[in-house]
C-alpha cells in the first residue's frame, strides 16, 4: 500500500487548478496510485490522462523547478591538456631514494656497511 508524498498532493491540486484533471479523474488516479504504488505523475501517464511534458510543464509553471530536455542539451567535449604528460625517465622503481643535493643515497641503517 503506497502513501501519499507532499509532492504527489501539491501535484494533484496544481493538475486540478491548472484544468487538466476533473475531480474524478484525480480520484480514479489516486485509487490507481493506492494500489500500484510509485509516483502520481507515472500512474497519470500509464492511465493515459497526461503525457509526461504536460505533467513536467505544470512543473515548471506551477513550482519554478526548470524543465531540461536532456536530448537538446551540448555537452562540451572535454579539452585535450595542451602539452603531454611528463613521464618519469625509467618506469622501474628505483632501489635507492635521489636527494638533489647529494644525487643517489643509500638507505641509512645503523651499522656501517663494509664490503
Amino acid at each position: 500500500m503506497s502513501v501519499l508524498t507532499i509532492g504527489d498532493k501539491r501535484l494533484g491540486a496544481a493538475l486540478l487548478d491548472a484544468g487538466l484533471l476533473t475531480d474524478e479523474e484525480l480520484q480514479r488516479a489516486l485509487e490507481r496510485h493506492r494500489e500500484v504504488g510509485g509516483s502520481l505523475a507515472e500512474v497519470l501517464v500509464d492511465m493515459g490522462l497526461l503525457s509526461e511534458r504536460r505533467i513536467a510543464q505544470t512543473i515548471e509553471d506551477r513550482f519554478g523547478i526548470p524543465l531540461v530536455e536532456l536530448h537538446r542539451v551540448e555537452i562540451p567535449p572535454r579539452p585535450r591538456p595542451s602539452s603531454p604528460r611528463k613521464r618519469p625517465r625509467s618506469s622501474r622503481p628505483s632501489p635507492l631514494p635521489w636527494t638533489r643535493r647529494r644525487g643517489w643515497c643509500g638507505w641509512p641503517s645503523s651499522t656501517p656497511w663494509t664490503p
